[in-house]
């Protein structure tokens, strides 16, 4: 994690009161991730997200990041899975309202970032909520993880570190596909 860049944070006039505990400190005025509290929220991320997909679960990614938006794009398709790069319009998610056809929703959202472009909380989460849609979501320094099923604590707009998430994203649905967790009666174990 360290050498991909996820242990830094913004500038630490930006910091979300909301995301202290997840805080080493600060260095020359930028917050640090505690890695082994990022390392501790990954793992229970990565578990939920192998179960879903080992569930056959429909995921999506998001972004709003214009850097790293191509990558997520390509990685997120060649697992099979869906991702949504540009801009979030209201009520993406009712399928039925925009285009008047009925069609599955996705089963869990990932966000590489949960702020939009404009440093507020990104609108994936208010309509994730409002189905219910669990939710991953990367939370940097400035973000606000309150409304997130499974937030991570690093950085969310270093194309080192994004790339590092979507391949252990990607790992945990390769693994979670390959290996559906069933025990001996065909039940679903948790």
């Amino acid at each position: 994690m360290f050498m991909n860049r996820v242990h830094y944070g913004h500038r630490i006039g930006t910091l979300n009161e909301n995301m202290k505990w997840a805080l080493y400190g600060e260095r020359l005025g930028v917050c640090i991730f505690d890695l082994e509290i990022t390392r501790k929220y990954m793992v229970r991320a990565l578990e939920f997200l192998a179960h879903m997909a080992a569930r056959g679960a429909v995921i999506l990614f998001v972004t709003a990041d214009k850097t790293n938006m191509l990558m997520v794009e390509k990685m997120a398709l060649s697992a099979g899975h869906y991702a949504h790069v540009r801009k979030w319009e209201p009520d993406t998610l009712d399928i039925k309202l925009k285009v008047g056809i009925t069609a599955r929703a996705p089963d869990l959202i990932v966000l590489l970032s949960v702020q939009n472009s404009l440093l507020g909380p990104h609108p994936a989460i208010y309509e994730a909520a409002r189905k219910p849609i669990p939710t991953i979501g990367i939370c940097d320094s400035n973000a606000n993880p309150r409304m997130v099923t499974y937030p991570i604590p690093g950085n969310d707009d270093s194309p080192t570190a994004v790339h590092y998430y979507m391949t252990l994203f990607l790992e945990a649905i390769k693994r979670g596909e390959q290996n559906p967790m069933q025990n001996k009666h065909g039940e679903w174990v948790w």
